[in-house]
């Protein structure tokens, strides 16, 4: 080889050499540039080949020691059980497995990391020389995913319905709680058969219009309270509050939290019905005491005409053998205007009818009186319902007249007893009995009341049935009309307690109201009690 021809091939050499260094040096900026990302070999004596500077950073922050090709893979480990793991992770690779581990690592001072570890053997002609681990530090993304975690528990243990739905109505993402609250045996069951919130859960669609127009205005909804409806058609008050997030303009989602308040709100219906009822109570009782001292004056000029009465028609009677005597001798003659023959025709049933009425007054007066006494709670005496009838009738005979003047009474013959207190049951009749003359049309009313004896199979109930002709009750009020507060009649002022606390006495006393009716077919009602034993 010449020399010319000799230095050629060294210049080709040199060239190929400085390309080679490039490369390796690229080689090594490529491996060394990820901070983030470890690599490093070893021979089939795990000792090392070579690595990249983020492993070699690592290893010295984390143990103090500077590491170097030929170095021991396992000086660096100082704990037993972690250099067991690591060498059946080695050997794994040496077996020729490739394989990926997600690892945590305990370092020296305490810390806590994860890596994601990739195996991978070194391969020269189906001969393995070792193997190499690139080791991924996904602390970070641990640490994300462990929070993610905890929070994912937080939502599904809340005590509290936590959703997550599009605009259109569909739930994208419910918690157990959400769907225990609406009755579904798990979130998925809820959002599978779901898929129209207006139409299929709220009793009232209206209260999801005021949803959205609250959420475009404002953004957000708080403490809204509606009723809605469960899997099993049953309905439940619940309290929720919601935000929409929005992208441009448009609604990309609504989440909130919902809470199950029918407990709430049937104590405060019930606080409410109390409240009410107390009011009514001292109303009766301002009314007793109003009332007895009403009757207490009316009674007192009452007893003059009871008292005189009857001895005014004693002196008549005496005095009209006189005064026919006279009229025989002297002919016609007139008393206080009258003539003699016409007076004595018109003056006994006039004063009969005075004594009547009296007596009647006297009767008024007494029933009032005893209609007010204020009763012990829960007193309870025998008492006979055709007596119940006759002093509802006493308070109520002028309306039912005015309305309905042919009206039907019909007493028992048999006296059915019952364990109850007169005045309480005389209150729910005369309700019952002015609900019936209130509905019963004007010139044409109808209106029958009769007592009830051994009544039902078992033949164990007593009860007044009152049945009018009036206008009916819809077949979606009838369900309600026991409800506090629930009136037909607001318009008319109408309080809508009348019926709830008829039915709340019935219920004390053991016994109970049941309504038939049908719009425009008239309305039959019946206070049902216990037989007394």
């Amino acid at each position: 080889m010449s020399q010319g021809e000799l230095l050629r091939r060294l210049r080709e050499l040199e060239s190929r050499n400085r390309q080679l260094l490039r490369e390796r040096d690229d080689l090594r900026a490529l491996i060394d540039t990820p901070r983030n990302v470890m690599l490093f070999s070893f021979d089939l004596n795990y000792n090392y080949i070579v690595f990249n500077q983020a492993h070699r950073e690592f290893v010295k922050h984390n143990w103090s020691l500077d590491i170097h090709p030929g170095m021991h893979v396992f000086d660096i480990l100082s704990d037993p059980e972690e250099r067991a793991a690591t060498r059946r992770n080695f050997d794994r690779v040496l077996a020729g497995e490739s394989y990926i581990l997600r690892r945590k690592y305990r370092q020296p001072k305490g810390e806590i990391g994860f890596y994601q570890n990739t195996y991978v053997p070194i391969l020269r002609g189906g001969e393995i020389l070792g193997g190499t681990v690139f080791a991924h530090d996904i602390t970070e993304w641990s640490e994300r995913e462990e929070e993610g975690r905890k929070y994912r528990a937080i939502f599904e243990k809340a005590l509290e319905g936590i959703y997550r739905s599009t605009a259109q109505g569909r739930f994208l993402e419910a918690n157990r709680e959400m769907a225990r609250i609406l009755g579904y045996a798990s979130p998925e069951e809820l959002m599978r058969q779901v898929t129209d919130i207006s139409r299929q859960l709220y009793c009232d669609p209206a209260d999801r219009d005021r949803v959205f127009s609250i959420l475009r205005r404002d953004g957000v909804v708080k403490d809204f309270e509606t009723r809605m409806r469960r899997q099993d058609g049953s309905e439940i008050w619940v309290e929720f509050n919601a935000r929409s997030e929005k992208d441009g303009g448009r609604t990309v989602f609504i989440e909130g939290k919902l809470t199950d308040i029918t407990a709430r709100k049937e104590a405060e219906r019930k606080a409410e019905l109390r409240r009410q009822k107390m009011i009514q109570a001292d109303k009766m009782a301002s009314l007793g005491v109003l009332v007895a001292g009403v009757a207490h004056e009316i009674n007192n000029p009452n007893s003059f005409l009871t008292l005189n009465l009857p001895l005014l028609r004693d002196v008549w009677a005496d005095a009209l053998k006189v005064l026919d005597e006279y009229h025989e001798e002297h002919g016609d003659f007139v008393l206080g205007g009258i003539d003699f023959p016409e007076l004595r025709g018109q003056l006994p049933p006039l004063l009969q009818g005075m004594i009547e009425g009296s007596a009647r007054i006297k009767d008024i007066v007494l029933r009032l009186k005893d209609y007010s006494r204020q009763r012990p709670e829960g007193e309870r005496e025998v008492t006979d319902l055709n007596n119940v009838v006759t002093g509802a009738l006493a308070f109520v005979r002028h309306k039912l007249k005015s309305v309905a003047p042919g009206h039907v009474i019909r007493l028992a013959p048999d006296h059915p007893l019952v364990e109850a207190d007169p005045q309480r049951l005389i209150q729910v009749l005369i309700n019952l009995l002015v609900n019936a003359a209130e509905a019963v049309p004007a010139g044409g009313g109808q209106i029958s009341v009769r007592v009830l004896s051994e009544f039902g199979e078992d033949a164990a109930w007593a009860g007044i049935e009152i049945r009018d002709n009036g206008c009916g009750i819809d077949p979606l009020d009838l369900k309600y009309i026991q409800d506090p507060f629930f009136t037909t009649k607001r318009e008319q002022g109408g309080t809508g307690l009348g019926l709830s606390i008829s039915s709340a006495i019935m219920h004390e006393h053991g016994g109970r109201l049941e309504f038939q009716s049908a719009p425009g077919q008239g309305t039959l009602v019946r206070m049902l009690l216990p037989v007394a034993r």
